[in-house]
């Protein structure tokens, strides 16, 4: 009876130490890579959607690129180039700088359906490699991930859904105007591809919109969708 005892002085102790996640491996299981992945891209997807509903609304006084969060998005010249800006204004040609930057901003709004069509091709095709490390990330882990490895693609989309908008809306148009002026006042050319520029200006903007929700996505479970979902589940745990 005695040896009986002491045997299980020496297991009791053991079973406690088991049952003890000193090494986080109880919570690695938590959720599997496939279902982590699939929070990832519900992220996306509600990332994306929030991205849409503020930049690609043409004309709306609070949201568009023109307009949205007190103009943080308008597409104007580069800095680099607001010497060409200020002498052009200096010069009586305001009003077409004026219709130029408006036009571009509407034509830019313009790209929402195209967007979202391609987004729905993309998603499911987005496979995040050591998921846990990017929940265990920062507050932008996921569409930094995105945005890391599948930039080009983005950026190639809307240049090519964006360029007929400009043209259509007389972009194009608008800034041969400003360049011809530019020259005619300083002998000078006007070193931008007007149409590489913007679409880069609205890609860079998809993203930053994308990386605000995902913070939001993290810190406020109103916008985790269902609780039923596997994105509330996901972002809801102690992870």
């Amino acid at each position: 009876m005695k040896k009986f005892s002491i045997y299980y002085l020496f297991i009791i102790p053991l079973l406690f130490v088991k049952c003890t996640d000193l090494t986080n491996e109880y919570a690695n299981q938590l959720f599997t890579d496939i279902e982590l992945n699939r929070a990832f891209r519900q992220c996306l997807v509600q990332s994306a959607d929030t991205s849409n509903a503020h930049l690609m609304i043409p004309d709306s006084v609070p949201m568009g690129f023109y307009h949205y969060d007190e103009g943080h998005y308008r597409i104007l010249l580069p800095t680099q180039l607001a010497h060409v800006d200020t002498l052009l204004r200096a010069n009586g040609y305001g009003g077409t700088l004026d219709s130029l930057y408006w036009k571009t901003n509407h034509a830019a709004s313009l790209n929402g359906n195209s967007m979202k069509a391609f987004y729905n091709e993309l998603f499911p095709t987005v496979n995040f490699a050591e998921p846990y490390k990017l929940l265990r990330g920062d507050s932008t882990a996921v569409v930094t991930y995105f945005e890391t490895h599948y930039y080009g693609s983005v950026y190639s989309r809307v240049l090519t859904v964006a360029q007929p908008w400009l043209t259509a809306h007389g972009v194009n148009t608008l800034w041969e105007q400003v360049q011809q002026a530019y020259y005619d006042l300083s002998g000078q050319f006007i070193a931008l591809n007007y149409n590489e520029y913007v679409a880069q200006s609205i890609t860079a903007a998809i993203f930053e919109e994308m990386k605000r929700e995902e913070v939001l996505i993290r810190r406020d479970p109103s916008h985790r969708g269902p609780q039923s979902g596997k994105l509330y589940e996901v972002f809801s745990s102690k992870y």
